[in-house]
């Protein structure tokens, strides 16, 4: 999904060493924009897209944080460290993303995740906690439970809007493609976005 850049160079180079012997190397594009999103200098294509991945999850989190849900259902730092994380599955992990759901009254059924192989529960997947904090704020909000991946949905429209906000870009209506990224499901089942680069460094200003 690459545009044709009008900014373009060698791209940084990243070497993994292993015993003092180069495993792997990792091509690097990257970008430094002052706080109106000017580019003020690049390494590799400058105007790459890419995919956030789960570096998006302290993102989506805001819904959480920024609609009082954490204080509402008294969700502490542990439970914010787990909707933001991606995480093992193990036990302790498992319980932390039910007791969000515990908290907001939802069921484990609820969730859109898939059971991972092996496991029997979707509260094994490691974006368990993303979605169980998606539920919650759903459920503060009055919000149908039902349906919340969807793009439709408000609490999705509220997550691509704090985005927006924090890149300094135009609010997003009904997800109308205002902004350049595109939007692709995961493994997960939940949408990630694809940005492109000189649009990111605004949001750390």
């Amino acid at each position: 999904m690459n545009r044709v850049s009008r900014h373009s160079s060698s791209p940084l180079e990243v070497q993994l060493l292993r015993e003092g012997i180069v495993e792997s190397t990792h091509q690097v594009h990257a970008v430094a924009c002052d706080d109106r999103g000017r580019l003020l200098a690049s390494a590799g294509d400058a105007e790459i897209g890419t995919f956030i991945r789960s570096a998006l999850k302290p993102f989506q989190a805001l819904a959480l944080t920024t609609t009082g849900t954490l204080e509402h259902y008294h969700l502490n730092d542990v439970d914010l460290a787990i909707a933001c994380s991606s995480h093992h599955g193990n036990l302790e992990q498992i319980r932390q993303a039910f007791n969000i759901l515990w908290r907001c009254d939802v069921e484990p059924l609820a969730l859109q995740c898939p059971i991972p192989a092996d496991k029997d529960t979707p509260l094994a997947h490691n974006c368990s906690g993303k979605h169980s904090g998606m539920l919650a704020v759903c459920k503060h909000q009055g919000w149908a439970i039902d349906g919340y991946l969807q793009r439709s949905h408000p609490v999705q429209k509220l997550i691509i809007a704090k985005v927006a906000e924090l890149l300094g870009m135009p609010p997003m209506n009904s997800f109308a493609p205002t902004m350049t990224v595109a939007r692709r499901l995961t493994s997960c089942s939940s949408a990630k976005w694809l940005p492109y680069l000189p649009s990111w460094p605004l949001a750390i200003v």
